[in-house]
């Protein structure tokens, strides 16, 4: 911002000494005075007008130049930002999708040690524990 600054500094000093350095023309080794002050301050007050048309305009350059770095800038950071998001999401879904693989195994895992349990005890005794119904209903128990 301030090297920006600097640069319009410059120039309007630039124009400005260029407006004071101007002289008038000489003939004769005498000053020829072209008309009175009045056209003279006519003539000063164009010079002043072209000169600040002409800061105003390289202004309005720069701020254009400024304006499609920030929209460049802008741009830039949401499309970072926005490739970002997808990798989070991507290792999220990932994360979920081994949970769910470790629930489904524990779950299998206790519904085997349920049914060896089972079998060892009815091998034990002799009898039979649990129906096919009330198995099925222990094995949703353990899933949720």
């Amino acid at each position: 911002m301030k090297e920006n600054i600097g640069e319009i500094e410059d120039v309007y000093r630039n124009e400005w000494e260029m407006l004071a350095t101007e002289r008038v023309e000489v003939q004769g080794g005498r000053r020829r005075r072209r008309g009175g002050k009045r056209r003279r301050k006519k003539r000063e007050e164009e010079k002043m007008v072209s000169f600040f048309k002409r800061l105003v305009k390289r202004v309005v350059k720069q701020q254009e130049v400024l304006q499609s770095k920030l929209v460049a800038t802008i741009e830039r950071m949401e499309k970072e930002r926005a490739e970002w998001e997808e990798r989070w999401r991507r290792r999220e879904a990932e994360i979920h999708g081994r949970e769910a693989l470790m629930k489904a195994r524990e779950r299998d895992l206790a519904s085997e040690r349920d049914s060896c349990i089972v079998s060892s005890l009815e091998k034990i005794t002799g009898q039979r524990f649990v129906s096919g119904k009330a198995h099925d209903q222990l094995s949703t128990i353990h899933e949720n």
